[in-house]
């Protein structure tokens, strides 16, 4: 047996796959409208975030927004 207690054998998988490059090519190919996570009116998502009553200096990571507006 090699390799840690801890080791996925699909994890060497996953660091094999280029993500950068693979999300590069999805903007160069795409039109910003196009794209899933594209929100031409960000009013729901500051709605989101306002209801969660975060300090002002709270940081928020928005997973996926893109070149929202």
């Amino acid at each position: 047996m090699h390799g840690t207690m801890n080791e996925n054998p699909d994890e060497s998988e996953k660091n094999a796959y280029d993500f950068k490059k693979h999300w590069n090519s999805a903007y160069q190919k795409s039109a910003i409208t196009n794209l899933g996570w594209y929100e031409e009116n960000p009013a729901p998502s500051v709605e989101l975030i306002e209801a969660c009553k975060l300090p002002k200096e709270a940081l928020i990571f928005n997973a996926g927004a893109g070149a929202t507006t």
